[in-house]
């Protein structure tokens, strides 16, 4: 596998396995985890609180620096040592600092389930199936970050079977480009 200090985001719609594969990239790949939503909580980059949708609104402006100096105090720790930082979290594809973008997909219909369990608000629910359905956070990784942006849909596989296509696509033996992975059926059903 390719390996040099790098910085990889792993994005996605609520739901879509982003700490799941994240947490077992980390312990598969020499790597290190930093979750947005600790981040944010540990260091308050937000500027409230959406009260009707009950989430923070992340000052995006305070959280690309706060990102780019996590890693860099990493890197500067591991320093000799070749070093993959993973940053899961839906915002990670609004910060320019990655090397390698990649966007989870999964079906609304196996989303929606998901987001039912989570407690999910309907309305809230539907924002989030709609915005897989269209792709959002591939559109908006795809605006910043171009051709280092993989979409992979890890809805109907095991944990086993997203990993390996994840560490194939990180590893550069996979390509896995935006605009293959198609939900929009389920718009029209």
């Amino acid at each position: 596998m390719k390996t040099s200090s790098r910085i990889i985001f792993i994005t996605g719609t609520p739901g879509v396995g982003k700490s799941t594969f994240s947490e077992l990239l980390e312990k598969t790949l020499p790597a290190h985890l930093i979750k947005i939503s600790k981040l944010v909580e540990d260091k308050n980059l937000f500027s409230g609180i959406d009260r009707e949708k009950k989430y923070k609104i992340v000052d995006l402006d305070i959280l690309c620096p706060a990102i780019k100096k996590a890693a860099d105090e990493i890197f500067s720790i591991k320093n000799k040592k070749t070093e993959i930082i993973i940053i899961d979290g839906h915002l990670s594809h609004f910060c320019p600092e990655a090397d390698m973008v990649i966007v989870l997909r999964t079906h609304p219909s196996i989303l929606k389930k998901r987001l039912l369990k989570r407690g999910y608000s309907d309305s809230k629910i539907l924002e989030n199936l709609e915005a897989e359905a269209i792709g959002v956070c591939s559109i908006e990784s795809h605006e910043l970050h171009g051709n280092k942006v993989h979409e992979i849909d890890v809805g109907k596989l095991s944990p086993e079977d997203g990993l390996k296509i994840i560490i194939d696509v990180v590893g550069g033996k996979k390509r896995s480009p935006i605009g293959e992975v198609d939900f929009l059926d389920w718009i029209i059903s």
